[in-house]
């Protein structure tokens, strides 16, 4: 469901996504809801709505990962290698998924072909 949203609601919708992807949230939806100054029956109807918009879900998980998660990770990343030094299974086949992605990453910029190859296409 794509609809042209009002100035006020874009502004809302922000502060929403803002709130849905903050993991230390202080209020529930419906203290939220009327905190933006939704009221009746039920505030939180009104927020269905945002989350019913295409890409809603989206901007939240991404705003989630950039401004929340990305903080966490080095001590995320100390705490996984220190539970894999003590024998840990499951944190050493997380570390070892975690360096497949990185060499995944780095495989896409070379198209999956080896170096030597390119550089000799380039000469």
């Amino acid at each position: 469901m794509k609809t042209k949203l009002r100035k006020t609601s874009q502004m809302r919708m922000k502060k929403y996504i803002e709130y849905l992807a903050n993991p230390n949230k202080k209020q529930t939806s419906i203290e939220f809801a009327k905190s933006l100054g939704y009221k009746g029956k039920d505030p939180d109807r009104q927020l269905q709505y945002f989350r019913n918009e295409k890409g809603f879900w989206d901007k939240v998980w991404d705003r989630f990962i950039n401004h929340y998660l990305q903080g966490e990770l080095p001590e995320v990343n100390t705490a996984l290698i220190d539970k894999a030094k003590t024998g840990d299974t499951k944190a050493i086949e997380m570390i070892y998924k975690v360096a497949e992605k990185i060499k995944d990453k780095m495989d896409i910029t070379s198209g999956g072909e080896p170096i030597e190859f390119i550089v000799k296409k380039l000469k």
